[in-house]
């Protein structure tokens, strides 16, 4: 399969034999390792096979738009063939971090079937866990789809001459950037369009009872793995199924306008099931919202870092304390590291960093942020003539923005050269065409003219900084020199954060700069619009249900004027389980913020003379 995948890559084959080649490559991804007779030997050599044809399969797809489609729609019967009861179903190893809960690191074995535990994994600083492989195939093609951005042939972006003050300036009109996720969005548009339909469809062999547990196994895989940086694609995914659920739903209802006729054209069930993912996907929106307000990462001030205190030692110095992450405070009897520049230490578990490969010299998160920070300024500032003081110049959002960026694009570069595998490359492009994107809608937004701070000055010169690393490790594979991102004499050490700090780092940006974190304001006003449907009182019911899954992960929502007249409306809505519902949920609440139950005193204590049994029993 590995030779096979070499020859697609360099051959042209004809459509015949390359879409035999295909549907054979997929059909592996159902074959279940645990029914191997042979024991653990069977079940590697068979999951080496399935990520072989996975590689293969992305191949295809990436080399071949034009059967894009073909591949999707031979997706959908393979999730059938896949038990969705057992626990064989996920086989495809990812790093998941064990103090945030977060993915933090790459998946055990890659697409390319090398270890890519990152070299930063340890048992202290993250776990193991398992999706299933169809669904990081998913990803996979999805991510190969991605185009580097180029300019838009517009016949407005000319050269305009201005003046300075010098009477010599020239000012040119910067053009637009084409988008490099149109086939991303696109590829993912379809899969998720061809899975929903499947998943409302009625009765028959592979209708909706059968693809409805489909959607559930990928909707927990994606929330597993959103949060790595090899699977930016997820977050994309996650979207798209919320933006055709919610089209669904409303489609359903009286809301916007949506005639009586065409209301509860679809099944019970089926509408269940879209408002229940809707409130899981918002559910962990808010609890990575709380997540990264709990545990920022916080950007050090600089200090003078230039010199290695090679003569440190905590037993004389009574400064060196143990900064570790865990939360053991004191100086265990265990292997700690001592960082070389702010000498505090750390577990080596926790860190990452194992006894019997001690590094020469180590830095921590926090100085390697510092170092990042002063090396990207002096960067910055020299190309476009301005200066900054290392010790006092302090960095807008947007500036730590870029530096988290620059981070997680020397960890992604890390990764492809211990894999050396198109996966790894195809992610780290998928995370610099994002990157462009939101550069160039911040550009849009200030209407051209330049952004505060010193690193994002120029979005023009952002721009170009990461298109200019898009094919950077092409050519320097071998070379010592692979991330031209840090011009530090010592950038060997400071690429890229810990497990723990790059959990930080996904954590932070996705809490800042993430369109799912962005539109879900939207997807709350979708679920409190349809808790107030005049026609479909099912619909009422599971909008409060789906409001409560979200309320219990963040109570303070309910401090919202909003969210409480929305939820005070149904204390008296006609269905007597709309009413369970409320009462239900506001019960909850009370118990999470006794100190705001006053808000709700006088609605509850009518319930108690309420018709229906349930919802007086709840009452009380």
């Amino acid at each position: 399969m590995e030779r096979l995948d070499l020859l697609i890559q360099s051959v042209a084959i004809e459509d015949q034999p390359l879409l035999s080649i295909c549907a054979s490559a997929l059909s592996s991804l159902t074959i279940d390792p645990s029914s191997s007779s042979v024991g653990n030997e069977g079940m590697s050599l068979t999951h080496a096979i399935q990520i072989s044809c996975m590689s293969l399969v992305t191949t295809v797809f990436r080399r071949y738009p034009r059967h894009r489609i073909v591949v999707l729609e031979d997706l959908m019967p393979l999730f059938l063939k896949i038990p969705t009861s057992k626990k064989s179903i996920r086989t495809y190893a990812v790093r998941v971090g064990a103090s945030l809960g977060l993915g933090v690191s790459s998946t055990a074995v890659g697409v390319a079937g090398t270890s890519t535990a990152g070299g930063t994994g340890g048992a202290g600083a993250g776990g193991q866990a398992f999706i299933q492989v169809i669904s990081a195939l998913l990803l996979s093609i999805i991510q190969s789809c991605v185009t580097m951005p180029h300019e838009i042939k517009n016949p407005q972006d000319v050269i305009e001459e201005g003046n300075d003050g010098n009477g010599d300036a020239h000012h040119r009109k910067s053009p637009r950037l084409t988008s490099g996720l149109l086939e991303c969005e696109r590829t993912c548009k379809i899969f998720i369009t061809k899975l929903v339909q499947r998943c409302s469809k009625k009765g028959g062999e592979g209708g909706a009872s059968e693809f409805r547990p489909v959607l559930s196994n990928l909707l927990e895989d994606l929330l597993l793995v959103q949060m790595l940086p090899e699977f930016p694609s997820a977050e994309m995914v996650l979207m798209q199924i919320c933006r055709k659920l919610c089209d669904d739903l409303i489609a359903n209802s009286a809301v916007g306008g949506t005639s009586t006729k065409k209301s509860a054209s679809a099944e019970a069930t089926y509408l269940t099931t879209a408002m229940d993912t809707i409130g899981t996907i918002c559910s962990d929106v808010v609890g990575k919202i709380c997540l990264a307000r709990e545990n920022p990462l916080i950007f050090p001030k600089a200090v003078d870092i230039d010199t290695i205190d090679d003569d440190g030692d905590p037993m004389r110095d009574s400064k060196e304390v143990n900064r570790c992450f865990c939360g053991r405070k004191t100086l265990v009897d265990t292997f700690m590291l001592d960082c070389d520049r702010c000498h505090n230490w750390f577990h080596g578990s926790c860190v990452g960093v194992a006894k019997d490969k001690l590094p020469d010299t180590w830095v921590c998160d926090e100085c390697t942020m510092q170092l990042m920070v002063l090396d990207q300024m002096r960067k910055f500032s020299s190309m476009h003539g301005t200066s900054f003081d290392e010790r006092t110049d302090e960095l807008v959002n947007e500036d730590k923005v870029h530096i988290m960026r620059v981070l997680l694009l020397n960890f992604l570069s890390h990764q492809e050269r211990l894999t050396k595998s198109s996966f790894s490359k195809s992610s780290r492009q998928f995370h610099l065409a994002k990157f462009v994107k939101d550069v160039e809608a911040i550009r849009d937004r200030n209407n051209n003219s330049s952004a505060n701070g010193v690193l994002s000055a120029s979005t023009d010169a952002v721009c170009m900084h990461f298109l200019d690393l898009w094919n950077c490790n092409d050519a320097k594979m071998n070379s010592s020199d692979i991330v031209p991102l840090s011009s530090s004499r010592n950038s060997q050490q400071c690429e890229y954060l810990s497990e723990e700090g790059n959990a930080k780092l996904m954590l932070t940006l996705n809490a800042s700069k993430s369109e799912l974190v962005s539109s879900f304001p939207q997807l709350l006003g979708v679920i409190i619009a349809l808790m107030g449907d005049e026609n479909v009182g099912s619909l009422r019911k599971l909008a409060v249900k789906a409001l409560s899954q979200i309320v219990q992960v963040d109570s303070s929502l309910m401090s919202k004027e909003q969210i409480r007249d929305a939820v005070a409306k149904r204390f008296n809505d006609d269905a007597i389980s709309v009413r369970e519902a409320a009462v239900s949920l506001v019960g909850f609440y009370v118990l999470q913020a006794p100190e705001l139950a006053k808000s709700f005193h006088a609605p509850l204590l009518f319930r108690l003379n309420d018709n229906g049994v349930s919802v007086v029993s709840l009452t009380l």
